[in-house]
């Protein structure tokens, strides 16, 4: 234990294979792959980790995925293809800050046990020294030529770094009234089974290989289009846009808006108050939403952006709707004494000042890299083999 009984290292074995879940009460239940500390408790999105700045996080990720992939994947682009069978995967925590060996490369996967490995797997414990600035990030799988398939099976979760010491300083809402929300689409057939277009763009050269994924449904936390009940009172929400492709342009019902506190990784240095919020692939925003500013005894949280964006489809019935927020009618049950302050976090004054040289330049010559059939090469090599830029 370090100072005030706060460890100094926290270590943890996170497992992951085929569960069933249910994403809609209408809906058949769903086989996923899932992450969780174990069979019973694995979900999609996956636990939560919540780590403290400072406080370094060993991870063992434990692979329990079944022989045969649940979705179909294309090996005509580069796969990770094990000799033994199995699902390869290795996670990669989006944002953080951490060894390479601890970073989740692509070639860095392995199967059930380890009984396969990629050419860069080095470790089974992942360590994450959680000295960046206090934010939100997210993991997901990462394996050679599966990234996307083993995501829309369900491999993904976020991470937050915490510091009490600035939570405290800053008295944004926490506790119960601080929580993540994880959006993604999906599509299922009838059966409830994940449906995926697995007819190629190129079919005569990549039979399967589909640049874009986007699902019909809207998933929150694992339930396709839920609601929430709020109290009259500030709430803090971390939104992650865990999609394949599809880009979230948020916005809310009844006169709400959103008080922009943080985006990837870090805090703003001041709110941003904003009646919308795009958010790409991958990215998040960290808000606060006040419902005591509203009347209504509810408010949905809506979607408009294009897809692909900004000049696809416009949004339907299903893929414009995220979630629903019920309005508790009383005065909110607990005092609310959170607060947004003006200043949230004072960063360096930036300079545009070029930074020191501390080793002359190393002369490199280009090389040329040409993409044949939506695969990079430079003379016939595949991308594990390619240097781009050469000393």
């Amino acid at each position: 234990m370090g100072p005030n009984n706060i460890p100094s290292v926290v270590t943890s074995h996170i497992w992951h294979g085929e569960v069933v879940r249910k994403f809609h009460r209408n809906l058949p239940a769903t086989t996923v792959f899932a992450y969780g500390t174990s069979a019973l408790t694995a979900t999609v999105p996956g636990p939560t980790i919540e780590a403290l700045h400072g406080v370094t996080t060993y991870v063992t990720w434990q692979n329990h995925l079944p022989q045969s992939h649940i979705l179909p994947f294309d090996t005509t682009i580069a796969t990770a293809i094990p000799s033994h069978g199995g699902v390869p995967t290795v996670v990669h925590l989006h944002g953080g800050i951490h060894p390479p060996q601890s970073d989740g490369n692509p070639f860095a996967w392995f199967t059930a046990g380890f009984r396969d490995t990629g050419s860069a797997w080095t470790e089974s414990t992942y360590l994450y020294p959680n000295v960046q600035h206090a934010g939100n990030l997210w993991y997901h799988d990462h394996a050679l030529g599966l990234t996307r398939v083993n995501l829309l099976a369900g491999l993904i979760g976020s991470y937050v770094i915490r510091d009490p010491t600035e939570d405290s300083t800053l008295d944004l809402p926490r506790g119960e009234f601080d929580r993540h929300l994880m959006v993604f689409d999906r599509s299922f057939y009838k059966d409830g089974s994940l449906y995926m277009n697995y007819t190629g763009d190129n079919p005569t050269i990549h039979p399967q290989w589909q640049p874009e994924y986007f699902g019909d449904a809207i998933i929150v936390n694992g339930k396709a289009w839920p609601y929430l009940r709020v109290q009259r009172r500030k709430y803090r929400f971390r939104i992650i846009n865990s999609s394949n492709a599809r880009y979230f342009r948020f916005s809310l019902t009844n006169g709400l808006s959103f008080v922009q506190v943080g985006s990837d990784a870090s805090f703003l240095r001041s709110p941003v108050t904003t009646r919308s919020i795009l958010l790409a692939p991958s990215e998040i925003a960290d808000v606060v939403i006040d419902f005591s500013t509203t009347s209504a005894n509810q408010s949905e949280l809506t979607n408009d952006a294009p897809f692909p964006y900004p000049t696809g489809s416009a949004v339907d019935q299903l893929n414009s709707k995220v979630m629903k927020f019920i309005i508790i009618p009383s005065a909110s049950i607990l005092p609310d004494k959170s607060t947004v302050p003006s200043i949230l976090k004072n960063y360096p004054t930036p300079t545009t000042r070029p930074p020191p040289r501390r080793h002359p330049p190393t002369p490199k010559r280009r090389q040329p890299v040409r993409l044949v059939h939506r695969r990079f090469s430079r003379h016939g090599l595949s991308m594990d083999r390619i240097n781009i830029l050469i000393p």
